[in-house]
């Protein structure tokens, strides 16, 4: 399966401050999505979002507009609907 090893759980950033590796595994937690949904959500392969959530990529200017939206939001548990 496309299980990858979890980083350390670190709380979301402050708004205004550069996204971290750390914020999108927390953010992703918080939605409650695995990194294979997560993934799916931003159109990427689980193994990309693991490089996100290591530091060891970057991301394209709009998976960084979405990230964004979803920090700021206060309902981004709710975010996805959607069943995968």
């Amino acid at each position: 399966g496309d299980t990858f090893s979890e980083p350390p759980e670190k709380p979301v950033s402050e708004p205004g401050k550069p996204i971290t590796a750390e914020d999108i595994a927390a953010l992703r937690k918080e939605m409650k999505l695995t990194q294979v949904k997560f993934a799916e959500l931003f159109g990427v392969t689980a193994r990309k979002v693991s490089e996100w959530e290591h530091g060891k990529t970057s991301y394209s200017k709009a998976h960084l507009d979405i990230l964004n939206r979803l920090l700021k939001s206060q309902k981004r548990r709710n975010y996805c609907k959607c069943e995968f």
